[in-house]
């Protein structure tokens, strides 16, 4: 189960799973892009089952898992993928895009990830990743709602991972640098020229590595993992 399926490191873990066999549940809110997913995860050897909704809204994820649990009968992993983020000063940001950020970044991953822990412990274990940042490291300026939703998505995890860890459950974080996924809204020009400066990482790159996390032996959790273009400063 991916959410934010529909494009960047969301669509990229989709086909990547595909690639593997899996059948992948795809969640996201523009259904077009979803579709064009769908079709792509299938063509790579995969089973597709795509459903529109928004990740901010706990009753568009009850009905996510609803859908998925009736047409397979398990989740065995979950990505939370969806996620924005929104460049601005503390002091001119705009309330709307904080409520934005924490919703999507936070709250979607919160109410997925329990409903996950409750399919999964009817099924013997599992795996939820969550899509953190090089951000939940270090602040940065102009990113502090940001930097505090993957912080905050950091602790959760933490502490998910201890409430699970008896169920045969893993809690991944993954902390991507700089990635070409035309991420972030509002970034000036030079903080774009800064991370033109480097050989930056594909969505590719992130997705693989989230594949190989996820299919480890069941014993074996990565429980974080910080990637970062070879030439990233911080």
């Amino acid at each position: 189960m991916v959410t934010g399926a529909s494009r960047g490191i969301g669509e990229a873990v989709a086909l990547a799973s595909g690639r593997s066999g899996a059948r992948v549940a795809l969640f996201a809110r523009t259904e077009g892009d979803l579709e064009r997913v769908a079709t792509a995860v299938e063509a790579s050897g995969g089973e597709a089952f795509s459903i529109v909704g928004d990740a901010r809204r706990a009753e568009d994820i009850e009905r996510l898992f609803s859908e998925v649990l009736t047409r397979w009968g398990r989740v065995d992993v979950l990505v939370n993928s969806a996620g924005r983020g929104i460049y601005s000063s503390v002091t001119e940001g705009r309330p709307a895009d904080w409520r934005v950020m924490l919703d999507l970044n936070l709250f979607g991953a919160f109410c997925a990830s329990q409903l996950a822990v409750r399919a999964m412990r009817e099924t013997g274990g599992g795996t939820i990743v969550n899509l953190s940042s090089v951000a939940s490291r270090k602040g940065l300026a102009g990113w502090a709602v940001y930097n505090a939703t993957k912080f905050g998505l950091n602790g959760f995890s933490e502490a998910l991972r201890l409430e699970t860890l008896k169920d045969n459950i893993r809690v991944i974080v993954i902390e991507p640098g700089a990635v070409d996924t035309g991420w972030g809204e509002g970034i000036p020009e030079e903080f774009r020229r800064l991370r033109g400066s480097v050989t930056n990482l594909g969505a590719e790159d992130v997705a693989e590595t989230i594949v190989f996390a996820a299919t480890r032996p069941a014993h074996v959790s990565l429980n974080e993992i910080l990637i970062r273009p070879t030439e990233q400063e911080r």
